[in-house]
């Protein structure tokens, strides 16, 4: 049967390119990818939904760890670096707070608070066998000399009113306890920078805005480090010594399942193409067309996305991967 017979009529061809097209644009402006894994999970299960809220208030959830090293031991200089860090993360606008300051801040506040509410503190056990200890009369005797002496001293500035409320001392039990939450107990806190103990390491805390777990966001948090890391021995304060940034955090996670899930989906979308390109060639007696075989489910997956996006406000990128695949 001869081609000629049927003429290919161009201008639908080019009308239903162009509609498709305008498909195609109309979907990727107006159809939100959801790249929060959290999102993507299923909304009215119970469940799933007690389970999302309790991972969303995670104090580590929206949490950003950064280990800054330097092979020298100089603290000065390493500390430099940790406030040059802390000013670019600032900077950058994808956190909303950096670094410990705040926490510092608010440390005489908790000082206040457990001097404050020391009966409700401690309950029989820790009554008898710490606090009764420290009501003998040589214990107070010593307490007194102690606080008498820090008083005359440099470190007595400003503790009269907290030795006043707690002449014996019973509120370091309480910050003993609370000392735990230190990520090392041999950390020290240098010119504001949480420094290790052999002043190779320091502990950059930063707050994401937003979700821990958007996938979009912690890519551009690890492109910011990235380049943070490429930028830092240029800097003149540092004189061209060479530092390393770790990073983790649920960011992390998030990010590097994105991005095995990605790579698995391009594998199987390739493979399943070429396997099916592949039968066509040898099931239709002219190759070509065999091939244009594959349009239709291209432009009805074109479709079906412009559909979805009046009727979904949002897709998981988990979803449209997995079902391109």
């Amino acid at each position: 049967m001869s081609l000629r017979k049927y003429q290919i009529k161009w201008p639908i061809v080019i009308i239903a390119a162009f509609a498709v097209a305008l498909l195609f644009v109309w979907e990727s402006h107006y159809l939100k990818i959801e790249t929060d894994i959290l999102e993507s999970m299923p909304q009215s299960d119970p469940v799933l939904s007690d389970a999302r809220l309790i991972i969303k208030h995670l104090p580590i959830q929206d949490r950003l760890f950064i280990d800054l090293s330097n092979e020298s031991a100089d603290r000065n200089k390493l500390a430099g670096a940790a406030v040059i860090i802390t000013d670019k993360l600032i900077r950058s606008g994808l956190f909303t707070n950096v670094g410990i300051n705040d926490e510092v801040r608010h440390f005489p506040d908790l000082m206040n608070h457990v001097s404050s509410n020391l009966p409700l503190l401690f309950d029989a056990e820790k009554l008898e066998n710490e606090i009764k200890p420290l009501l003998e009369t040589k214990r107070i005797k010593e307490a007194f000399i102690h606080n008498k002496q820090s008083l005359e001293q440099l470190e007595g500035i400003g503790r009269a009113e907290m030795i006043a409320r707690d002449p014996l001392g019973f509120s370091g039990i309480i910050l003993r306890q609370m000392s735990l939450l230190m990520p090392s107990g041999k950390a020290q806190l240098y010119q504001g920078q949480l420094i290790s103990q052999d002043g190779k390491h320091a502990l950059i805390i930063a707050k994401i805005a937003g979700s821990g777990t958007d996938t979009a966001t912690g890519a551009k948090i690890s492109a910011l480090l990235q380049s943070i890391e490429k930028d830092l021995p240029a800097h003149p304060a540092l004189q061209g010594e060479k530092y390393s940034l770790n990073s983790v955090g649920a960011y992390r996670a998030a990010l590097d399942n994105e991005t095995i899930a990605k790579r698995d989906t391009h594998i199987a979308i390739i493979l399943t193409t070429l396997g099916i390109a592949f039968l066509l060639l040898f099931a239709f007696p002219r190759p070509l067309i065999g091939l244009l075989a594959l349009l239709p489910s291209t432009v009805g997956a074109i479709a079906a996305l412009f559909v979805c996006s009046f009727i979904f406000p949002s897709m998981s990128i988990v979803a449209i991967g997995f079902g391109g695949a």
